[in-house]
């Protein structure tokens, strides 16, 4: 499933891509803590997403980003990048 998921946050298609960014938070949300060994698989595809030139892509990874902060910690988050 995480290495779907990683695959997932490189489409091409930005359609496909939004739904796919949204979901990892929703995933990180729902897999709380368990998720930590996970993360940095997960987040350095994600954060390469903040590269995107387009506006909806970028603020709907933000909002990923920011799930994924509340539930691993700030630190975790940084530390990935």
């Amino acid at each position: 499933m995480i290495s779907t998921l990683k695959g997932n946050l490189k489409e091409s298609n930005t359609g496909n891509l939004r739904c796919f960014i949204a979901f990892s938070g929703k995933f990180a949300e729902a897999c709380g803590r368990d998720l930590r060994p996970h993360a940095k698989t997960l987040l350095v595809p994600l954060i390469s997403n903040l590269a995107d030139k387009k506006t909806l892509i970028h603020d709907e990874t933000l909002i990923a980003m920011d799930k994924f902060a509340g539930v691993l910690g700030a630190d975790s988050v940084i530390s990935a990048s």
